[in-house]
């Protein structure tokens, strides 16, 4: 059975002009799309912003955007990759790791980092977890992405979410 990898692509602030917007993509191992689900998108009013202040962006990725996104996939994915560090303490029902470019990856705080090896005209990509993360569970997705970065860019897939976002923005009510 080919396992089921999910993007969970987080944009914008909850108190930027746009808002904070966010979406996951299922693929199958090659890149093909399985399942999306887009999250409205999430505007701190001024009463969230005085009282949440520097707690609201945290608040808002975990459990505002992360926490239903997943909850609402009807496919299981083996293994969870966001574009952003915080969604990595959302207590989400599948392990979360942050991807990115290994060159370009600055972490600090109590993170685990594992590179993995490029490919042919391939991001180097580093794969990062909660240091609580069992060591089996990163072993596995960093098998599952190397697997898949012989197929497909797996950091090109955040662009397609956010073009996802970006037309569902442009005639969904919901995004205005």
């Amino acid at each position: 059975m080919e396992a089921k990898l999910a993007f969970l692509g987080v944009y914008g602030s909850a108190t930027g002009p746009t808002g904070l917007r966010g979406a996951v993509m299922v693929t199958d191992e090659s890149g093909v799309p399985l399942e999306i689900q887009v999250a409205e998108t999430i505007r701190a009013d001024v009463l969230q912003r005085r009282a949440y202040r520097e707690t609201l962006q945290p608040h808002a990725v975990r459990e505002l955007l992360t926490r239903p996104l997943l909850e609402a996939l009807q496919l299981q994915p083996e293994f969870v990759f966001t574009n952003e560090l915080l969604c990595l303490d959302a207590s989400a029902v599948y392990p979360v790791f942050f991807l990115a470019d290994a060159e370009t990856l600055v972490v600090a705080g109590d993170y685990r980092i594992e590179r993995i090896p490029s490919h042919e005209n391939m991001s180097r990509l580093a794969v990062v977890a909660k240091t609580t993360e069992d060591r089996q569970v990163i072993a596995g997705a960093v098998e599952g992405l190397a697997i898949a970065q012989q197929a497909f860019e797996p950091l090109g897939v955040f662009e397609r979410v956010s073009d996802v976002i970006g037309l569902l923005s442009g005639s969904d009510t919901r995004f205005a």
